[in-house]
């Protein structure tokens, strides 16, 4: 994971348009039949992010399953980077959010 980034300070949060960046910007790369990786830069201090998802557990829970047969994945920024105020044992900025996975890739 890379270290460059925004140096915002650290803050718990969460909105609808870091979910919407992530749509945008995210690449979602298979990596075995059980999971893909969630590629892309963090939607609020934009570091790059490479973020596992293990799609057939997802599928079988069926947790955050969509009428549309897409999933609902939370996700968190998990940067090395530095934010100001972090409190100690956490990482990244502080952004989550929830990155809506197509039935197809799932």
């Amino acid at each position: 994971m890379s270290t460059a980034h925004d140096p915002v300070s650290y803050e718990e949060s969460s909105s609808q348009e870091y979910s919407q960046r992530a749509a945008d910007r995210f690449e979602l790369v298979r990596h075995a039949r059980r999971y893909l990786v969630a590629s892309g830069p963090c939607p609020r201090c934009n570091a790059h992010l490479d973020i596992p998802v293990v799609t057939e557990a997802v599928r079988r829970l069926g947790n955050g399953a969509l009428a549309s047969g897409a999933t609902e994945v939370p996700m968190y920024c998990v940067c090395e980077g530095e934010h100001q105020g972090r409190p100690d044992g956490e990482e990244g900025c502080g952004a989550y959010w929830l990155l809506v996975l197509p039935a197809d890739v799932t």
